[in-house]
């Protein structure tokens, strides 16, 4: 039985590199995104540790005019800082979507074709069966046309030889 091969396998390799390629980029902007949200985190941590300790230092009795300014200024940088991440993660989530977009287009083409694989091996599939078939059904004819020759050349012997024939009733001749 002879081996099935697909016309568009290098194509079908190639889609799939294709798409695992694209799904790599989607996981590498997912991890951007989720840095960028570490990041983030952590400098809203650092601004709360710092108002908090601003808040401290409002209710001791010691409070210093260039401390609550240079406070204010860091708190101002982390606060600039944070809205900077958050316009990055925006655009990181904006390339994520476009990534992803890209990704559904890669494997509905490379779906496409393996259904197109598929359909392609059940037809070559059912080929085979129907020549097997016939090849079979060309075997039993020759067999039976031998036997039947067979059979008609073992009647003629016999015919020839008289072993077939059934003896003359030399009696019944003479009744006649």
């Amino acid at each position: 039985m002879a081996r099935f091969a697909f016309r568009f396998e290098a194509l079908l390799r190639l889609r799939e590199n294709e798409r695992d390629a694209v799904r790599g980029h989607v996981a590498d902007a997912i991890q951007a995104q989720s840095i960028l949200e570490q990041q983030r985190d952590a400098l809203q941590q650092q601004r709360e540790e710092s108002r908090l300790q601003a808040q401290r230092r409002l209710a001791s009795t010691q409070l210093s005019v260039d401390t609550l300014l240079h406070e204010g200024r860091f708190d101002l940088q982390l606060a600039a800082e944070i809205q900077g991440l958050d316009t990055n993660i925006r655009i990181v989530q904006t390339e994520i979507d476009r990534r992803q977009e890209t990704l559904q287009v890669a494997d509905v083409e490379v779906k496409r074709l393996e259904r197109l694989r598929e359909q392609q091996y059940q037809q070559w599939t059912a080929a085979q069966l129907a020549a097997e078939q016939t090849e079979l059904d060309e075997i039993a004819q020759l067999r039976f046309a031998r036997a039947a020759a067979s059979q008609q050349k073992l009647g003629r012997v016999r015919g020839r030889s008289g072993a077939d024939t059934e003896p003359e009733d030399k009696g019944a001749r003479a009744w006649d």
